[in-house]
């Protein structure tokens, strides 16, 4: 007897200690992030395709704006999520195949549409987000893997107003950047107007970048800070 409450003793202690997920409206956290995405759709994009993810803003908000600071933690932990290659050649493949027949007969990986709903999630959490500066810096400047960085550099851009754009800078003038980070960064800029005029020289050289979607949202982008370096820069 005393040994079965022994026994059952550790494992109350167990189960007391293991972390529990917020909760709002009988929902768990990671139930209201996943609600920020829609499935993920291939669609034309330079060469070949890419998948594509939407923002769902609308009553989703509820559960996260209620549960405030108690989301960040769990955010910043499954933004961090990476698939495996294997996982994205394999969707990947799939998607191509049977996508371009049936948008709805795609494969999405449960684990990414919970880092990309932290992302979004993490817009709509200003400023209970602030303090999260310094590991989205920190996560930017990871030399892999770049979806972290991408989702950080998102997150900087349109969650941080304008403390997110000294790490986006520094960031952008990195020339070792992967080229989706390059056109993430690149397309940042423009969200900050004239306060991104630090970038404009970078933006320039990146007119002549061999991918052509960085060479595009380059562009987009100077024509936001400043139309007449646009001009100067495609001379």
């Amino acid at each position: 007897m005393v040994v079965v409450l022994v026994v059952g003793g550790v494992l109350v202690g167990i189960f007391a200690r293991r972390e529990r997920e917020p909760e709002y409206g009988g929902k768990r956290l990671g139930e209201w992030v996943r609600g920020y995405v829609l499935p993920q759709i291939a669609v034309p994009l330079v060469r070949g395709t890419v998948p594509v993810w939407v923002y769902r803003s609308n009553s989703k908000e509820e559960g996260v704006i209620h549960i405030g600071t108690n989301a960040v933690p769990y955010l910043l932990r499954w933004i961090r999520y990476e698939a495996p290659p294997w996982k994205r050649k394999l969707y990947g493949a799939f998607n191509r195949t049977f996508g371009a027949i049936n948008a709805s007969w795609q494969l999405a990986d449960d684990k990414e549409l919970i880092a990309r709903g932290s992302q979004f999630t993490m817009y709509t959490l200003r400023p209970e987000a602030d303090g999260t500066l310094e590991e989205l810096t920190n996560l930017l400047n990871e030399p892999k893997p770049p979806k972290n960085a991408m989702r950080a550099a998102s997150v900087l851009a349109y969650g941080m107003g304008n403390a997110g754009l000294p790490p986006l800078l520094a960031a952008l003038t990195n020339q070792q950047a992967t080229g989706d980070l390059r056109w993430v960064l690149a397309a940042t800029m423009g969200k900050f107007g004239t306060n991104a005029r630090a970038a404009v020289p970078t933006l320039q050289r990146l007119l002549t970048d061999p991918n052509a979607f960085v060479r595009a949202c380059a562009t987009n982008s100077l024509h936001e800070i400043d139309p007449q370096a646009l001009e100067r820069g495609g001379r």
